[in-house]
């Protein structure tokens, strides 16, 4: 099976003053399309740091990082770019909205990078994804304006906008109810129904109850 995201031997390193903090000992995974998977462990023990290195917003000192077959690590940030531009959608913990746009407005941002027409031609209509994303009554509203629930619809739909094949979400729903959670939990596993590999990094026991797969960290290293 092609897998969409693999990652092998991950190491980082962060250093302040003569302090030394290794961040990733070793980590290794690979996520097939249409699998969720769940990163929990403890604060500190490399989650964030995982998805950062597996989103190419951060490299790895050690090991490497392959996209949709295309190594993302140690590549010059520009490339970086363009690679998660193609691939991947990435929900950060603030939300990924630009405040001084509409719903509707951040996703035409997003998809006005997209140059290649077979991409384009495959995108469901934003309106449709709106729907599909129960967010369509809130197109034309400003993220301050927006409620929890309602950021993290807008926030996802952002990151979907683009037809990634890898979703990469960190603590998505860390601020939300249990009742938003669980509309959240529904869109990833809509996107993974479509094929889409979903990793998620939380603390909650809902969101790892929904994991097809879950991966345990502690002290940087993969302890399950």
């Amino acid at each position: 099976m092609n897998m969409p995201i693999i990652a092998r031997d991950l190491y980082r390193f962060f250093h302040a003053g003569d302090e030394e903090t290794l961040a990733l000992r070793g980590v290794s995974l690979a996520v097939a399309p249409g699998e969720i998977v769940v990163v929990v462990g403890p604060s500190g023990s490399g989650k964030s740091t995982l998805l950062s290195c597996l989103a190419g917003l951060d490299d790895p000192d050690g090991g490497v990082v392959h996209i949709q077959g295309v190594r993302i690590s140690r590549r010059p940030e520009r490339e970086r770019t363009e690679l998660r531009r193609k691939h991947i959608g990435v929900v950060y913990q603030q939300w990924n909205l630009l405040s001084h746009l509409t719903v509707q407005q951040n996703i035409q941002v997003v998809r006005s990078l997209i140059h290649d027409q077979t991409v384009k031609s495959r995108l469901v209509p934003i309106p449709d994804l709106l729907t599909e994303l129960q967010i369509d009554h809130r197109a034309g509203a400003y993220p301050q304006r927006l409620s929890g629930g309602e950021s993290a619809r807008a926030a996802i739909a952002v990151a979907v906008a683009a037809d990634p094949a890898v979703l990469i979400a960190d603590e998505p729903t860390g601020e939300l109810d249990q009742l938003t959670e669980n509309a959240v939990l529904g869109l990833f596993a809509s996107q993974a129904a479509r094929g889409v590999a979903v990793i998620v990094a939380s603390h909650s026991p809902n969101v790892e109850a929904a994991a097809d797969r879950v991966i345990r960290m502690r002290d940087g290293a993969v302890a399950s």
